[in-house]
């Protein structure tokens, strides 16, 4: 299959991180890819001097990996035989969700965005962080100049501009001609462009439901400690919360109130936030309490989040409605991670801690509606702590009136929304390569024993 006349390419070999490139064809025949990069493990004496060699190493890549990598022909040279675009079939796979029909039924396809050459690609599509358009990211795949490409939209774009990569404009407008722009592009040259098409922006079809707050969870940069150590709020706040009210896990804990606003939308569901000003509460403790819902509710939305994931159940009428809340922080997932014997701080260039063990892979099944970069603590902030607030459906029976809270002090709603936003319901999770079964963890912590012995 390999010769002078036909030329073979790998795609990518795709581990345990999605993608690595460690493929090269040193003859005609051969095709060679690096599944596993192995270290020098040699230990230095002079840990001050580490030289990149430390003896963490040895257990790199510890843990369980799942390949998939394959093989394509072609005539001709990767750009003729288009690799690229072979890849990215191989690599991303669509994810399937159950909707309802939709209403021009002799169409068996439809396309958001449309590029009249293959040698373009839409690398990406999403809303403007400000709400102001589609931020539509492009990129040139073959290393060739390509002028005058088209690029449409199914309902007619009326401005475009350019924006760098965190999404500023830099001032250039973009020549439009019928709805449709006009573009050139240098060899693998990347555009950012800010598209306004009427009908994009996506209306809430939700109504708040008012609460009565009784807990602080948000603190501004210049008082982290707000209402924490604040003794006469804190004496108002004891009865209910144990201390806990002036802070979200009863620590001192706060999220940034400089980094949210009165509003969260995901997609067509819209959440109010409370006052954040020092001392305003802004949530509610679930302390078994029951909110009345509007009338004919019948999908309720909540924005929420616990100390730690917590299971507990909400009560609408007679029915019962199990839920798992999420923990406020921490990783929403990991892949296989080694955990090391003594104290290993978070910035560590020279590592020499034995392994202790191999914590498998997970990932937490939470909608995050809004994160934080970080937390607040009384004295500091936490970096690269992450701070989540989640959200949830829940169906509401016909005939109920109200909902009843669970009795869990430390999970807090934030905001509660009612309306059917349209529910798609995912067929398959992409996240099947992070199951882990009881034998893993057996398997490795064996390993481990006869590595220490």
């Amino acid at each position: 299959m390999a010769g002078s006349h036909r030329q073979l390419r790998s795609l990518w070999d795709l581990p345990a991180d999605r993608i690595k490139y460690g493929s090269d064809k040193p003859d005609d025949n051969t095709l060679r890819l690096t599944l596993l990069h192995s270290p020098d493990t040699e230990e230095w004496e002079d840990e001050t001097l580490d030289r990149g060699r430390t003896k963490e190493m040895r257990w790199q890549d510890w843990g369980r990996h799942e390949f998939n990598y394959a093989i394509t022909g072609h005539t001709g040279d990767w750009r003729d035989g288009q690799t690229h675009w072979e890849a990215q079939r191989f690599e991303q796979r669509p994810a399937a969700f159950v909707v309802p029909r939709y209403k021009d039924y002799r169409r068996n396809s439809f396309s958001l965005l449309d590029i009249d050459t293959r040698q373009v690609n839409v690398q990406a599509v999403k809303m403007a962080e400000n709400g102001s358009g589609v931020v539509v990211r492009l990129q040139e795949l073959t290393g060739c100049p390509c002028n005058g490409i088209t690029l449409s939209a199914t309902l007619a774009i009326t401005k475009a501009e350019y924006l760098d990569g965190a999404e500023r404009p830099l001032g250039k407008k973009l020549a439009l001609r019928n709805g449709r722009l006009k573009l050139d592009f240098t060899p693998y040259e990347l555009k950012t462009i800010l598209l306004t098409i009427p009908g994009t922006k996506t209306k809430a079809v939700t109504k708040p439901v008012k609460l009565v707050y009784d807990t602080d969870v948000f603190s501004y940069n210049n008082n982290r400690e707000d209402g924490y150590t604040d003794r006469t709020i804190r004496k108002k706040r004891d009865s209910h919360c144990e201390g806990s009210a002036g802070s979200f896990d009863g620590k001192g804990g706060t999220y940034p109130a400089e980094m949210i606003g009165d509003t969260i939308q995901l997609g067509n569901v819209s959440f109010g936030i409370g006052p954040r000003e020092a001392g305003a509460y802004n949530a509610v403790a679930c302390l078994g309490q029951s909110i009345d819902l509007p009338q004919d509710a019948r999908v309720l939305h909540l924005l929420a989040a616990a100390d730690v994931d917590t299971d507990v159940v909400f009560r609408a009428g007679n029915t019962d409605i199990p839920l798992t809340i999420g923990g406020w922080s921490g990783y929403i997932g990991s892949w296989d991670n080694r955990v090391f014997d003594g104290f290993v701080a978070e910035l560590s260039y020279s590592l020499r801690n034995d392994l202790k063990r191999i914590d498998p892979a997970f990932i937490r099944n939470q909608r995050i509606a809004w994160c934080a970069s970080h937390r607040h603590l009384p004295a500091a902030d936490t970096l690269y702590e992450y701070g989540y607030l989640f959200a949830y459906r829940l169906e509401i029976p016909e005939g109920a009136t109200s909902i009843r809270l669970p009795e869990s002090p430390f999970v807090r709603i934030v905001a509660m929304s009612v309306g059917d936003e349209g529910h798609a319901t995912e067929l398959q999770s992409p996240f099947e390569d992070l199951h882990r079964d009881a034998a893993f963890a057996a398997r490795f912590t064996d390993l481990l024993v006869a590595e220490n012995k």
